[in-house]
């Protein structure tokens, strides 16, 4: 049964990987044994071949990069409401400049930048 319901499919590292597709009924017992056969399978593909360590090194290199963009986020915000780059933003209020004037100027600017990424003060708002 399990070869009738099989797919062909091409991961990203262009080696072909069969797909199972299982008729499980869990209420019944139905197909339980067989599922949990092809997962452990599965999982050992995973670490044999090395796509587990890297599909968990992505993730966590993701997970990185998400946590650094909050992060930097949080400090622009807290710049542009009360930081070092009010000249600048009081220039692009009043239309004397366009947004992306001003982040070039941030971005040339290394002490601006520096303290637009500085680590906030502990209590500043």
């Amino acid at each position: 049964m399990h070869s009738q319901f099989c797919e062909r499919v091409t991961p990203r590292s262009e080696r072909a990987l069969t797909v199972p597709v299982l008729l499980t009924v869990a209420s019944q017992g139905q197909g339980t044994d067989e599922l949990v056969s092809v997962i452990d399978a599965h999982q050992q593909y995973l670490a044999a071949s090395g796509e587990g360590a890297r599909r968990t090194a992505a993730g966590r290199r993701q997970e990185l990069a998400d946590a650094l963009r909050e992060a930097l986020a949080d400090r622009v915000d807290q710049a542009l409401r009360n930081g070092p780059i009010g000249a600048i933003v009081s220039q692009l209020e009043r239309g004397e400049i366009d947004p992306y004037a001003a982040l070039a100027r941030v971005l040339a600017e290394p002490a601006l930048l520096r303290a637009v990424l500085a680590v906030p003060e502990r209590g500043a708002p």
